[in-house]
Parts: C-alpha cells; sequence; structure tokens
C-alpha cells in the first residue's frame, strides 16, 4: 500500500507532533519538498551564528533542525500558502512572509523586513529544485532563476554565512555553469565558497 502523510513525515524525520496544513496533495508537497530536520540539526551544529533567516522556506524542516542546535529564525519567506501556514503553526515566534522572491520589489522589502530585526547571521533557504533535479526534465523554467535571486539576497543582506541548500543534480545542470555562476558571484561578495 502506498505510505500515508504521517508515514512519511516520519521517515524525513518531522516528529509526530509537526503541523501540516491544507489539503492532502499540499501536505505530501511539503513533505516531499522539505528540507529533513536531521539535516537542517547537522548544518546548524557546525555553524556560527544565531539569527536565521530561512527563504524558501517550505515547511520549515531546515529550520526545525537548525532550531534544535541552539538558533533562532527570526523570518522567514515562503511562496505557497500551505506550506507558510505550516511554517507558522510550527514556528509560532518566526515572522512569515507569504511572498515572492522573483517579484521587483520582493528583496527590498526582505532587506528592510531583515534591518527592522536587526540583522541576519545566518541566511539559509532551498529555492526550487524541480529544474535540475535528475527526477524531471532538467529544464529551465522561471523556477530555474530563483538560484540566481538566492545569492541577491545574500549580496543585500549580507549575513556571516550562508546556506544554500538543493538537489544533487545543480552540480551538472546546464553542464555546471549555473552552479559556477553561483559560486563566482558569493566569491565576488567576499564569502568563502564550499560545495
Amino acid at each position: 500500500r502506498p505510505i500515508g502523510a504521517g508515514e512519511a513525515a516520519r521517515l524525513q524525520p518531522f516528529p509526530d507532533d509537526f503541523v501540516f496544513s491544507g489539503p492532502n496533495r499540499a501536505v505530501a508537497a511539503q513533505i516531499g519538498n522539505a528540507v529533513p530536520p536531521l539535516l537542517g540539526a547537522a548544518v546548524g551544529a557546525v555553524l556560527p551564528g544565531e539569527a536565521v533567516v530561512d527563504l524558501f522556506a517550505g515547511a520549515g524542516g531546515f529550520s526545525y533542525g537548525l532550531e534544535a542546535t541552539g538558533k533562532k529564525v527570526v523570518l522567514a519567506v515562503e511562496l505557497d500558502a500551505h506550506a507558510a501556514d505550516t511554517y507558522q503553526a510550527n514556528h509560532p515566534h518566526a515572522i512569515v512572509r507569504q511572498m515572492d522572491l522573483a517579484k521587483p520589489d520582493a528583496l527590498e522589502a526582505l532587506e528592510a523586513d531583515v534591518q527592522e530585526l536587526g540583522g541576519c547571521e545566518l541566511l539559509v533557504g532551498g529555492p526550487p529544485c524541480q529544474s535540475f533535479s535528475t527526477a524531471g526534465r532538467r529544464q529551465a523554467d522561471a523556477r530555474s532563476t530563483l538560484v540566481e535571486t538566492f545569492v541577491e539576497a545574500v549580496r543585500i543582506l549580507s549575513p556571516s554565512t550562508f546556506v544554500m541548500e538543493n538537489v544533487l543534480g545543480l552540480l551538472s545542470f546546464k553542464g555546471g555553469t549555473l552552479l559556477k555562476e553561483v559560486i563566482g558571484r558569493a566569491s565576488s561578495l567576499g564569502y568563502e565558497v564550499a560545495v
């Protein structure tokens, strides 16, 4: 039999009391697209900084893991309404903005929010991976440009550290040129980049 949403969430592994919002299809997408909380915890255990901003936050698996290591997510941005509701339900202390970071004024609004909160020590995010995934057709579309949007957010917010999570297929997408561009831009901003 197919596994249920609760079983799939456990495999990620989300705790049993993690609240998912929306219809079954939306919940399944949130679970399937989530950064596993254990990965977030592993990353959080080795990175400096306390104040976190999470872009393309989804259901909040990355943030959940980071918070398990003592980090504090102050702001999260997510486009999907159901995922934003899920995020807010499980991170009631964080400000959650449901917005499209591809819109022209979105990064300016993000910068204003982060300045009002006193800055950002750690910026994390998982831009949509569908264009890069080997499970799909690997064709560029509007979502594939959001990797560049994430790097632009790094430039604007100037966090001490950033983590961009994505799928393995990003390494070879378009012969690796997109990833090389991302690394080049981040390096030009003064960051030491590790893949």
